[in-house]
């Protein structure tokens, strides 16, 4: 596994591969924190380690308490998105809105979530890609060669939610990492954690385990046989 990810690394020019797992222990030694979901995800993408977030996953966003614990209301959370984020214009749009996300199965949410950089060393819950739209496009070009998936964007949709998207929606989710979370809860210390040509891919560890799979037999991987690009008028 571990040669066959550094091959996809170096293919795809992919750096740190962010792991998300579900348990029902913490990792030895390990110590729980309070922060939002986008920045320590952001965090482990530069700097990688282990980050834990205990039982019930308390912190400081109200649409990382909804997503992940139900821990408030669904009328304050719509009321965080219409007052404070101002991202939707009525309650009607607002609700609309938290309808299509995707929902965390309701077994994971009192287990510990764990982020870390991926090693390929033990199967996970969840993997995630910061991607250009040209390593998006490869990526689910190759999950697609043998088995069709449809990828859903839908707009104003947190980073966090993609922590659990693929175990929700069965499938492939890309994520544009949502302004407020790129130009508010992204930028700590005068700087922007997320980078502006990058958006979040996130898969199963099964549907990872595909492209792999995929990756020596199809053009969107290693193959060189190909088409010959179309000859066009110069302009």
């Amino acid at each position: 596994m571990r040669s066959k990810l550094e091959q996809f690394k170096r293919i795809f020019k992919i750096g740190r591969i962010v792991a998300v797992d579900f348990r029902r222990r913490p990792p030895h030694g390990s110590s729980c924190h309070v922060d939002t979901y986008c920045t320590a995800l952001a965090r482990t993408f530069l700097k990688g380690g282990t980050l834990v977030f205990g039982r019930g996953y308390p912190q400081a966003c109200a649409g990382g308490n909804y997503f992940f614990s139900r821990a408030l209301p669904k009328r304050e959370v719509e009321d965080f998105y219409l007052e404070e984020e101002k991202s939707f214009g009525s309650r009607a749009a607002c609700r609309g809105f938290l309808s299509a996300l995707p929902r965390l199965p309701e077994k994971l949410r009192d287990q510990y979530l764990v982020l870390e950089e991926f090693t390929g060393s033990k199967k996970v819950s969840v993997l995630l890609f910061l991607v250009d739209p040209a390593q998006a496009g490869r990526l689910l070009g190759l999950l697609a060669f043998k088995r069709f998936y449809r990828s859903e964007i839908l707009p104003g949709q947190p980073a966090c939610v993609s922590l659990f998207a693929p175990l929700s929606k069965k499938g492939p989710h890309l994520n544009l990492i949502d302004h407020y979370d790129r130009e508010y809860q992204g930028r700590q210390g005068g700087e922007k954690l997320w980078p502006e040509d990058k958006l979040l891919l996130s898969l199963s560890y099964q549907d990872f385990q595909e492209i792999l799979s995929n990756m020596e037999k199809s053009f969107y991987g290693a193959s060189e046989t190909g088409p010959e690009p179309a000859p066009f008028e110069a302009v």
